[in-house]
């Protein structure tokens, strides 16, 4: 039944142990790295702690095992993200805010991310690159993804909540203001385009988006989340 296969994949991923195997990133398409990247390992923790309830006893101890083993990793590498196995030219990755915006980095300070990555990935209203060296379109343009904007709001919000609930209303409401700034960049982006371009293309006299630009359901998806 779906127990048992359940059972089965989690003994499975406890046994491959997420945090020392070669693995990929996030991002379509690319090559496996080991040691794997840190936002790989952290959202295998997540969906270890979230299936948890479900699991036998008998795995239990295995996967708590393995959630510490994630846990030492982010401690000893975070913020640090490298999701490309060579030419990842910085430290940071847009795939770490990816995971802050689902949960699965709660245990460490964004501030710590976020100014690493704004240093390197850009901190201006319309996005950021994914990470230095990208060649997404295998030329000297850098692709600006738009997604970093309404995930920043998310991560804000979350943060903004979590303070709230534990008392500290005047950290919540500063978190709160920086969510919203977000929220009002990406809404003026939509006002300016009438769409939230999946990328912008950055050269040496400008930044838009590309001809073939989609709009994607996901940023759709990430801007309802964010404004929930």
């Amino acid at each position: 039944g779906e127990g048992e296969l359940l059972t089965s994949v989690v003994n499975y991923l406890v046994r491959l142990e997420p945090e020392h195997v070669e693995a990929s990133s996030i991002w379509e398409g690319w090559l496996t790295r080991n040691p794997p990247p840190l936002s790989t390992v952290a959202i295998c923790a997540k969906g270890f702690k979230d299936i948890a309830p479900f699991i036998p006893s008998k795995l239990q101890r295995s996967l708590k095992t393995r959630i510490n083993k994630a846990l030492e990793l982010i401690k000893n590498t975070y913020p640090a993200d490298y999701t490309m196995p060579s030419n990842h030219a910085s430290m940071s990755d847009l795939a770490t805010l990816f995971a802050l915006a689902i949960g699965a980095l709660d245990n460490v300070s964004p501030y710590k991310y976020l100014g690493l990555a704004n240093q390197e990935l850009g901190n201006g209203n319309l996005g950021k690159k994914r990470f230095l060296g990208d060649d997404y379109f295998k030329v000297d343009d850098e692709a600006i993804w738009f997604m970093a904007i309404p995930l920043e709001a998310i991560v804000f919000f979350n943060r903004a909540i979590a303070l709230q609930n534990s008392g500290s209303v005047v950290s919540a409401q500063r978190f709160k203001a920086k969510g919203l700034m977000k929220l009002q960049e990406a809404l003026d982006i939509y006002g300016q385009y009438n769409f939230y371009p999946e990328l912008f293309i950055q050269t040496a006299s400008e930044i838009k988006p590309p001809e073939e630009a989609n709009d994607l359901l996901w940023n759709h998806a990430e801007m309802i989340q964010a404004a929930a």
